[in-house]
């Protein structure tokens, strides 16, 4: 492999092979989360900016896990197998791209992170699946792709700002997709109504 797996920039000889397979450069190494003390209290840090900026919090217990690239293929197959055949066949094909996870069976629910994020992305991923636990929790038939995608993501852009990553909020509204189409719609009705406005759309919406 000739680039870095994650920032795409040429490997020289001071490389760090995962064990799934993926190859870091130095610099993605370093900043990269692989321990689960460190990335539980970046989560429960995560959590406490939310539920007192947003007010966005979880009444059902969520656990977080980091998982391998390969665990994480299989989490996705199995949360794939419970779901309707439109969101089955959207995860399947997302399954290569994907970083994250929201999970849920009956009451055990659960979010499984790629391990080896940089916190960047660490929180960013983080934060939207989190955002995803919210509505399974406040809007669980919500199926709009732009308002849901784009709820979670406007959730992780606020962490972003949050944490001081404006490179990385940028960009999130580059992307031409339903992700940053659906954010852009979410900042735009916060700029004009407010935060709660946002919020009261998708818990009204599902």
């Amino acid at each position: 492999m000739d680039h870095c797996e994650l920032c795409k920039a040429l490997l020289t000889d001071e490389r760090w092979y995962l064990s799934d397979g993926r190859v870091y450069c130095a610099t993605c190494h370093a900043s990269s989360i692989f321990l689960p003390e460190d990335a539980d209290s970046l989560f429960q840090d995560m959590k406490a900016i939310l539920a007192s900026e947003l007010d966005i919090s979880l009444n059902i217990p969520t656990g977080l896990a980091l998982v391998d690239q390969n665990q994480l293929g299989e989490v996705i197959r199995k949360q794939a197998s419970l779901e309707l055949s439109g969101d089955r066949q959207n995860l399947l094909l997302d399954a290569e791209q994907t970083l994250g996870i929201y999970t849920r069976r009956g009451m055990r629910r659960g979010i499984y992170l790629q391990t080896g994020l940089p916190q960047a992305l660490f929180l960013q991923v983080a934060a939207h699946e989190l955002a995803h636990a919210w509505q399974g929790e406040n809007c669980p038939v919500l199926r709009d792709p732009i308002l849901r995608e784009g709820f979670a993501e406007w959730v992780a852009f606020h962490v972003l700002g949050r944490y001081g990553y404006v490179e990385s909020q940028e960009r999130m509204l580059a992307r031409q997709d339903i992700y940053g189409e659906g954010l852009r719609w979410a900042l735009k009705l916060e700029a004009g109504q407010g935060a709660q406005a946002v919020i009261t759309a998708c818990r009204d919406s599902g």
